[in-house]
Order: structure tokens, then sequence, then C-alpha cells
């Protein structure tokens, strides 16, 4: 017959006499049969933890008194609470981007730690349903986790994820083809001013995060021309990349243009000039040059011409010459000239003729010449 009987994981009814009977087996008697009895041998103890355990004495009596005795012991656990998950996440876990395939092993990691107060727990864990696509590149998945002990009482812990499916690339809605002309003497160029030019950015999956940076620095390329490229990076929340070019053309000039040879003396026009013009005026202050380029020149008269004494007039012209970036240089062409329409006048002409007598020498004015002798 059996010494003891362990029953793991149940948690029985009250242990009966038939049931120490049964357990303690089959007797046998050589002259007939037994009367055979059981009693326990004191109430049910508890060893350890959840752990309880009695022992039975089961006696054989034959018809003459002989007797024979068997000791069956029990144990068995006593467990009626549920395993406790001690941190089941309330809100759901972001998973980040394109992930791999969520694991058993996963879920029951992320349930995190169970407890219980009679032993180990077994753990599972299966997904609810197929993922769902919640909206634009959102994906969610919930999972329950199971922990199970050794007398069936379980307890469950729920664990939703979520996260994102995105790998296209942000993409430039109008990344600038041609160079952008800084025109003159522009202050430094900036990330911010580079991300600006570079233009709009959108991504199918939520917003990016744009970099800029000088891909090396400004070039002289001819002249007063300079140049630089700038690479805008956009990003998205999934690292996905897109990149736009952003060149810049500028003028470095700060140098007036110059007269080469602008009149320091006054310019006489003669007698009864036409009107001066601005034409004139530029062709009369001479060639301007500059380092950067060509030059736009313009003059005006200072005022109106000036009678400085008798038929004398004189005038000034201020002629300007302006480069592409607003740098000047001005040259005063001074005039003079004589307004005289008016002719002289014989202040008494003789109307009668003069009688000059007899033989009168001749005129200094006639200068008559001899008359030869023959």
């Amino acid at each position: 017959m059996p010494d003891g009987i362990d029953r793991p994981g149940l948690q029985p009814a009250a242990i009966t006499e038939a049931q120490a009977i049964a357990d303690a087996g089959t007797v046998t008697d050589a002259c007939g049969t037994v009367d055979v009895t059981a009693v326990a041998d004191a109430p049910a103890t508890n060893t350890a933890g959840c752990k309880w355990t009695q022992t039975w004495t089961v006696t054989a009596t034959d018809a003459c008194g002989n007797d024979a005795t068997r000791q069956v012991t029990y144990t068995w656990t006593v467990d009626v609470d549920d395993p406790e998950f001690a941190a089941c996440p309330t809100a759901s876990i972001d998973l980040d981007c394109n992930l791999a395939a969520i694991t058993e092993a996963q879920a029951i990691a992320d349930a995190g730690t169970v407890t219980d107060a009679c032993g180990t727990v077994d753990v599972t864990a299966v997904a609810d349903a197929p993922a769902t696509n919640t909206a634009g590149c959102k994906w969610t998945q919930t999972w329950t986790v199971t922990a199970t002990d050794a007398c069936g009482n379980d307890a469950t812990c729920q664990v939703t994820y979520t996260w994102t499916v995105d790998v296209d690339d942000p993409e430039f809605a109008a990344c600038p083809t041609a160079s952008i002309d800084l025109d003159c003497n522009p202050a430094a160029i900036t990330e911010a001013q580079a991300i600006a030019d570079a233009g709009t950015v959108t991504d199918a999956c939520g917003t990016v995060d744009v970099t800029a940076v000088a891909d090396a620095p400004a070039t002289n390329t001819a002249g007063c021309k300079w140049t630089q490229t700038w690479t805008v990076t956009a990003t998205d929340a999934c690292g996905n990349d897109a990149t736009c070019q952003v060149t810049y053309t500028w003028t470095v000039d700060v140098d007036d243009p110059e007269f080469a040879a602008c009149p320091t003396a006054s310019i006489d026009l003669d007698c009864n000039p036409a009107a001066i013009t601005e034409a004139q005026a530029i062709a009369d202050a001479g060639t301007v040059t500059d380092a950067c380029g060509t030059v736009d020149v313009t003059a005006a008269a200072d005022a109106p011409a000036t009678n400085t004494a008798g038929c004398k007039w004189t005038q000034t012209w201020t002629v300007t010459a302006t480069d592409a970036c607003g740098n000047d240089a001005t040259c005063q062409v001074t005039y003079t000239w004589t307004v005289d329409v008016d002719d002289p006048e014989f202040a008494a002409c003789p109307t009668a003729s003069i009688d000059l007598d007899c033989n009168p020498l001749p005129s200094p004015r006639l200068r008559l010449s001899p008359t030869p002798v023959r």
C-alpha cells in the first residue's frame, strides 16, 4: 500500500474514511474477509506557504482479531487566489517605426512581473486579433497575456502596441532648380534662409525635421560674382529622408565707379550754342569704369543757366554713374558760352557825301596807288 499520496495543484474536498481505505489499496487475509477502517491521525497541517498535509491510519482486522495497519499520508495545496501582474501597462506601448512581428515572448515581457502566493505560474500570450491600421501610417494590436498557477487560478493582462509603418521618403514640393540671386552684398546666408528657400516639405506619415548646411565655403566664380550651395535635409520620424540643394549667387561690390577724365576746367561752347542735352553732358564727362561691370550714367543741370557778365553765360551739369550694386560717382561738367545775336551799330554814319576839296591826300583808308608816269 502507498505510504503517501501527493496531489500537486489539487485543492481537494475533505478527505473521507472511504478515500483513505481506497488509497490504502487491497487487503488480503488467509482465512477470509477483513474489516477495514480508517481514521486521521491528526488535523491537517499547513507545512509551508500553501502546502498542507494529513496522515490517515487504515486498519484491517480479520475475524479472529488479527490486524494490520497502513498509514496513508496526503499532501495538497490550498490556493484560491489568482496570480497578480505587478505592473500591467495601462497605456499603449509605442514600438516606433517598421517593427518586426510582435512575439509571444515580447508580450509576456512587456506585461511585467507576475506574482502568485503559492508558487510559480505558467504565462502565455496571444494576439486578440490581427494588427489594425487606425489612421494613416498608424497601426495597433492588443495581446492578452495569461498567468495560470498550479491550481488553475489565472489572471490576464492586456498589452496594447502602436507603431508606424513608413518606408517612404519626405518630398520637397518645389525645390528650386535654378540658382537664387541674392543681388548685392547680402548678409551671410543662414540655415533658416536655406530651409525657407527649399520650399514646403510633405510626408505621408506626419511632420519632418528639416536641417540645412553649406556644402562648402562660398566661391568667387568670376570678377565680383560669388556662389554657394546649401543642402537641405528633411527627415521623418522613421528616419526616411530627402534632400534639396539650394544654390545662391550674388555680387560683392562696395567700390564706386570711376570717371577716367572728368574735366577740371569749364568747356567753352562759343556763341549761341544749342541747348545743352543730357547726352552732351554725359559725353563730356568722359569714360566711366567699374570693377564689377557696366554702369548706368545720367546727367542733370544743377540749376538754370546763369548770366555771369555781359553776354557771358554758364551752367554746371552733374553726371552720375551708378553700378548694379548702387555704388555711385559724380562728375561736374561746367559750360560757358556767349549769347550774342545783335549786329554792331554805327553811331553817326554820314548821310551826305563828304567834299574833300582839291587834290586831297589819299585817305589812309583808301590807300590809293599813285598813277604811273608814262
